[in-house]
């Protein structure tokens, strides 16, 4: 399904596989929101939440739960609260918090600054 070779770097391959990943967890049944249009805030829902941001600047929460959150292209503000938390800033300059529990962050492409 995909071929390192048609990808310019590692971290669009990360990207892609991640985004694989989540929509896995939505067949599956697991909650699933995006984003659509700029300057967004969104909220998850208290649970393991998996949110996709877009274009433009993001605000995204996911609060308690092990949350997937991508922000997406743009300089978004992430903040994983409570929860074992995959956290992604995609494109743009951004900030990602991760917040309680045991995270995995990545900036993505851009300026960012993580606070684990």
């Amino acid at each position: 399904f995909f071929s390192i070779s048609s990808y310019p770097s590692a971290h669009m391959l990360l990207l892609k596989l991640w985004l694989l990943i989540v929509c896995a967890s939505f067949i599956r049944g697991n909650k699933y929101q995006q984003i659509p249009g700029n300057n967004k805030y969104l909220s998850g829902q208290g649970g393991d939440d998996r949110i996709i941001g877009t274009y433009g600047r993001n605000i995204i929460k996911g609060h308690d739960g092990d949350d997937g959150i991508l922000g997406g292209m743009g300089g978004d503000l992430i903040v994983g609260g409570n929860g074992d938390d995959f956290l992604d800033g995609g494109s743009g300059d951004d900030d990602v918090i991760g917040g309680a529990g045991d995270d995995s962050i990545n900036g993505g492409m851009g300026d960012d600054s993580i606070n684990g």
